[in-house]
């Protein structure tokens, strides 16, 4: 299928978004109280089950994440959620690493709080993804290995210096990265809306109007319903160019494609597709409606002040089976009709 335009817009709602924070805050609060409430039944109970029960709980820890990952199906993509879980599930592995090098190294009951995010990570990415955040923590159990209990004060201080010399250059790199490729795809997007409507009208352009025509005769063909087409050509346009000049008669283009673009509704395409002649794709809209909706556009075009102009208007409903090049034709030939019977009218294609 080919691209719409306008382009499409965002689908997530507030709802969306605050069921995201709301599942955000909740997957922190679980993952906290499952990684430390092995810590503290180690203190009150001399360490002897602790490390049992916190294998129960990771396995918890398991579920809980399927759980969540079942719930947010609902509202987010698959990438959407990757992002959720990286800075939700695994935000709490650096402070928990620093409370185990504090509480007594890699031999310190509070390890087992590293099974949940090491958990989430498994359930929740793929090989390669789960890879990456994995890594960090066995990095981090591995220096405490190394390292062995640590003073409070020293590793605040470390943490401190790890996180002003590699976690704040990574964010900042990071977001740079980020914001050059949202610029990147939001002029790829300017250019591509450009390539395809009218510049001087803000219509859509000849082949881009053809696209969306030819997309609605598929979504028609496939849905059964139905739709309309109505041209639309300027009455005697070359005289207001020889008499007035280029500039107003741009002008009196420009306002003719503002105002069939405020007449149609937001899911209609409107396109200029020569010269003085412009076209509407009315969707969901039988003949009735459009040779309605074309009468009103004659009437507002004869109103307009400043240079009188008038316009003609062939209407046609689509009809199963039908080609873009049917339609057109049997369109064109009765706005031929309508020029040839005096102009300033609409003529519809006769019911089948």
């Amino acid at each position: 299928m080919r691209r719409h335009f306008p382009p499409d817009t965002s689908t997530r709602t507030p709802a969306d978004r605050y069921w995201a924070a709301f599942m955000a805050a909740a997957m922190t609060l679980a993952l906290f109280g499952v990684g430390a409430f092995p810590y503290v039944l180690a203190v009150t109970t001399g360490g002897t089950r602790a490390w049992l029960l916190g294998l129960g709980l990771g396995m918890l820890a398991v579920v809980l994440v399927a759980a969540v990952l079942f719930v947010t199906r609902r509202v987010h993509t698959a990438e959407s959620r990757r992002s959720t879980f990286f800075r939700i599930g695994l935000a709490f592995a650096p402070p928990m690493l620093t409370a185990i090098a504090i509480d007594g190294g890699a031999a310190s009951p509070l390890v087992l709080a590293l099974l949940p995010p090491a958990a989430l990570a498994a359930a929740a990415f793929p090989p390669r993804d789960a890879a990456w955040h994995i890594g960090p923590i066995v990095a981090g159990y591995g220096f405490l290995l190394v390292l062995g209990p640590v003073p409070p004060g020293w590793m605040l201080a470390m943490a401190i210096g790890v996180f002003l010399s590699v976690v704040v250059p990574i964010m900042v790199v990071r977001q740079a990265t980020l914001q050059y490729a949202i610029e990147q795809e939001r002029r790829a997007d300017s250019f591509q809306r450009l390539s395809a409507v009218d510049a001087l009208t803000g219509c859509l352009n000849h082949g881009a109007f053809h696209d969306a025509l030819q997309d609605e005769i598929e979504r028609a063909t496939a849905g059964g319903a139905t739709f309309s087409l109505v041209l639309l050509d300027v009455d005697h346009f070359k005289d207001v160019n020889d008499t007035l000049g280029h500039l107003v008669g741009d002008a009196v283009l420009a306002e003719i494609g503002r105002l069939l673009r405020s007449t149609a509704r937001a899911n209609d395409s409107v396109g200029r597709i020569g010269g003085e002649e412009f076209a509407m794709l009315l969707r969901a809209t039988d003949l009735h409606g459009a040779a309605a909706l074309a009468e009103r556009v004659r009437v507002a075009v004869a109103a307009q002040p400043g240079v009188r102009v008038t316009v003609s208007s062939g209407v046609g409903e689509w009809w199963p089976g039908a080609s873009a090049g049917q339609l057109r034709r049997r369109v064109d030939a009765v706005l031929y009709d309508a020029k040839r019977a005096g102009r300033d009218r609409v003529v519809c294609v006769p019911a089948a």
